[in-house]
């Protein structure tokens, strides 16, 4: 199976922005997401990071490899 942008074997890790402007990638068997925000106008940029387990891509279908446990 070919893989997606987002699961691209060739590159060290890919990174695809959703239609919120937040950065997803896959770091080992998890979904990254990083969000850059302002509370109100003219705000801090705050930066949030969230991870979630997946075995597969979200985008394609393909099976991920698991790392050593």
């Amino acid at each position: 199976m070919k893989s997606c942008s987002l699961c691209n074997d060739e590159q060290k890790q890919a990174t695809v922005y959703d239609s919120r402007g937040r950065s997803v990638a896959i770091d080992g068997s998890s979904l990254v997401f990083v969000e850059n925000y302002r509370e109100y106008a003219g705000g801090m940029l705050q930066t949030q990071q969230s991870s979630l387990p997946i075995n597969y891509c979200p985008m394609c279908g393909k099976r991920l490899e698991q790392g050593e446990e």
